[in-house]
């Protein structure tokens, strides 16, 4: 059947400030503009950054949020559930609404009760041991009920159907384009007390003469002047951007561990266990005996910030925490190598946005990093050692980093786009349920269920 004109539609999600309500944002964001109606559910810590699409908040905790979300569903074509617990609440919700019969005969010319359509978008691995492992595959076992579940890395894939799912996909996050630095590459070098590293250059921007295939979100000039976020890392919900940030005082050029010359390591991430922060600190120590040392920028807010600084005092590394910043695409255009660190990612959002901007990149290679940035960076493993043997490796061969730098910018230019992004979810949101499944979402609905939408 051919879809309808305009759908109505509802994005459930919890309460992350990170990834997800990125991808919550630019999605329904892209439907809005599309023309269908959506709605977007969350409990209210979650809600502030969403964009303009009405909201519906839930209760505080799942439990408490079932009531409100059940009410919500009324009159959706299709839920739309982002991360494990939004996903196992909403497509249990739907199968009991699959369940429900009319408790009289239906009166003539009355269309039947309808369920919607239930997507998941599952973000984040699952813990791996420990009573909270044995809670996400129960959780997940919920979740693969789904029509459609959709994950952000091979990894995830393979556990979701493992857990029983059987209609899944790799879901497509685009890059947001970043908004051109207002100042050169030398010019931040200087603010920040480094001078240009002999063994590098300027990093070009990807070329714009992109065949029909090459999305927008290539390129940081891709997207007219007014649709650029002034801040647009807060906009999106960033996990390190937390509003405008002042600028450090001492911005590491008068520190001990600055100095002309020296390469410029560039980090930008949730100062959080899994970022893997701790290893770029123990790779740090280990460069810093080099001659020049590099140096090593983290620009990010989270809860570790004081376990890392202590860290860095124990170990002497040459490494500067800058807390949360609104200029990333300057740090990314001065860096000699935007890096890295995570002990686990599905799409590492912000090394994508550093390689459209002609950076280097050096990455773990855990989770969907390696299939996310499409042979453009080089991939190391998750230790200290195999990551300062790969960035000197790098350092210590001009060729091999320009190289590096052409590879990223040619994947950069096959990064999906939100046009890839709104026709996967409109077509998912327009496919019959598994054969078997009560009460159809594509047959008619009766007119009181359209109300709330």
């Amino acid at each position: 059947m051919t879809p309808p004109a305009r759908w109505r539609l509802l994005e459930v999600m919890g309460s992350s400030a990170g990834g997800i309500k990125a991808h919550v944002s630019q999605l329904s964001a892209a439907l809005n503009s599309a023309g269908h109606r959506v709605v977007v559910a969350a409990p209210r810590q979650g809600l502030p950054g969403l964009g303009e699409a009405p909201k519906r908040q839930l209760g505080w905790g799942w439990l408490l949020a079932v009531p409100a979300l059940a009410r919500a569903m009324a009159g959706a074509d299709a839920v739309h559930a982002h991360g494990l617990r939004a996903a196992a609440v909403s497509a249990t919700l739907v199968r009991l609404r699959r369940l429900r019969r009319p408790r009289r005969p239906r009166r003539l010319g009355r269309p039947p009760f309808r369920a919607p359509i239930v997507v998941v978008t599952l973000h984040n691995a699952p813990p791996a041991a420990g009573w909270r492992a044995v809670g996400a595959n129960w959780l997940g076992r919920l979740a693969a009920k789904a029509d459609h579940v959709l994950v952000v890395s091979p990894d995830l894939e393979g556990w979701i159907e493992r857990l029983g799912a059987t209609a899944v996909e790799r879901a497509i996050v685009p890059v947001r384009s970043l908004a051109p630095p207002d100042s050169g590459r030398a010019a931040t070098r200087r603010e920040l007390g480094v001078s240009e590293f002999p063994g590098s250059r300027a990093p070009a921007v990807p070329s714009e003469d992109a065949g029909p295939g090459d999305r927008a979100a290539t390129s940081p000039n891709a997207e007219p002047a007014d649709q650029v976020a002034t801040n647009p890392a807060a906009d999106l919900g960033d996990p390190f951007a937390t509003g405008q940030a002042a600028r450090p005082q001492d911005p590491a050029g008068t520190s001990p561990n600055a100095g002309p010359g020296r390469p410029l390591l560039v980090t930008v991430a949730r100062l959080a266990h899994q970022k893997g922060l701790d290893i770029l600190i123990e790779a740090a120590a280990r460069l810093g005996r080099r001659d020049p040392a590099p140096l090593w920028l983290v620009a990010g807010a989270g809860p570790d910030r004081a376990k890392l600084e202590a860290l860095i005092a124990e170990t002497g590394a040459p490494v500067k925490l800058l807390g949360p910043r609104d200029d990333v695409a300057a740090l990314y255009q001065a860096a000699d190598l935007v890096v890295g660190t995570s002990r686990w990612e599905g799409q590492p959002i912000a090394l994508r946005e550093a390689m459209t901007l002609g950076a280097a990149v050096v990455a773990t290679d855990v989770g969907g990093t390696k299939a996310a940035l499409a042979g453009g960076a080089l991939l190391t493993q998750a230790d200290a050692g195999a990551l300062a043997d790969g960035v000197g490796q790098l350092l210590d061969n001009p060729e091999e980093l320009r190289e590096l730098r052409r590879r990223g910018a040619a994947a950069a230019r096959r990064f999906p786009g939100q046009a890839e992004m709104l026709a996967q979810a409109l077509r998912l949101y327009g496919q019959r349920p598994p054969a078997g499944a009560r009460n159809s979402p594509r047959s008619p609905r009766p007119e009181r269920n359209r109300r709330r939408f």
